[in-house]
């Protein structure tokens, strides 16, 4: 895969049929969802081609290699080697993400969002019947930050799953190791 990675141009993804090319007028440069305006790799490409040719576009079922293939990633990347039993497969992050929560609480339980946050994550925590803590990201001019005592508090009153989402949808935060080591100790 080639290092130089560019966009398509303005011209070429006005022409796209999703949702986020056609729903906004020619003058808004939409910028709403995680979608790529960049060229498929070549390796994806040449996968979905062959599933197409083979006509094998079924619903997925268990797919040993692709947890293999993670697993091996992680341990390298990480050294972390997840148990592949435990993994499943989502069509989305969204998909997954509810599914996961899912596991962990009860409906009424309580789940921590950090505001502004990418919308659709309010529909999934209304999608598992949990009840919404919001834990609002605070704002210095054009700088957030998350608010650690808010966190605790919501922590402390029984939330049982938090969302959080890094990089930060919408505003960007990649938060630190450190700032993530201070969540996981609270």
């Amino acid at each position: 895969m080639a290092d130089d990675v560019r966009a398509f141009p303005l011209s070429e993804l006005r022409k796209r049929k999703s949702v986020k090319w056609r729903q906004f007028p020619s003058d808004v440069l939409p910028l709403p969802v995680a979608e790529m305006d960049f060229p498929i790799a070549e390796e994806i490409k040449a996968a979905l081609r062959d599933m197409i040719d083979r006509s094998d576009t079924g619903y997925l079922g268990p797919f040993p290699e692709m947890f293999e293939a993670f697993k091996n990633f992680s341990s390298e990347r990480w050294g972390w080697s997840p148990d592949v039993s435990q993994m499943r497969i989502a069509t989305d992050v969204g998909v997954g993400t509810v599914e996961v929560i899912r596991t962990l609480i009860n409906p009424g339980d309580q789940v921590v969002l950090n505001s502004p946050v990418y919308d659709n994550m309010w529909r999934w925590v209304a999608e598992v019947k949990a009840e919404l803590v919001d834990v609002p990201l605070i704002e210095k001019g054009m700088e957030y930050s998350l608010d650690f005592e808010g966190l605790e508090r919501a922590y402390k009153a029984g939330a049982k799953v938090h969302i959080l989402c890094s990089p930060h949808n919408p505003v960007g935060i990649i938060f630190t190791k450190g700032e993530l080591s201070r969540i996981a100790d609270l």
